[in-house]
């Protein structure tokens, strides 16, 4: 929706976007371009004492990555405010990337 229409991305930095084109029953506008891929980190919450990540973020994190996105889980687990964390290296489109983090924030 953020792009207006049907949007895939390919692990190449390149994204395919189909537009309908009304009125014209059955006609679309196909793109393919190429994209620079971003990279972000994004701290996740672990369970103290195990380290463990929420297993419906982790299978969050497998349909991002079939997606496009490409993620690097860190094994370093740190703590800030009272709340242990481990970072997330994600990288690829910046429509996915805010998509995805958007998730993470509403999963806190």
């Amino acid at each position: 929706n953020k792009m207006d229409g049907y949007v895939g991305f390919s692990p190449d930095n390149y994204f395919i976007k189909a537009t309908r084109l009304p009125p014209v029953p059955g006609g679309w506008k196909v793109v393919v371009e190429k994209y620079e891929a971003e990279s972000r980190i994004i701290p996740l919450n672990v369970k103290p004492g195990t380290n463990e990540v929420n297993r419906f973020i982790l299978k969050m994190m497998d349909e991002y990555v079939k997606e496009g996105l490409k993620m690097e889980l860190s094994d370093e687990v740190y703590e800030s405010y009272g709340t242990y964390l481990r970072d997330l290296k994600v990288t690829g489109h910046t429509v996915l990337i805010n998509t995805f983090e958007d998730f993470i924030e509403n999963m806190r």
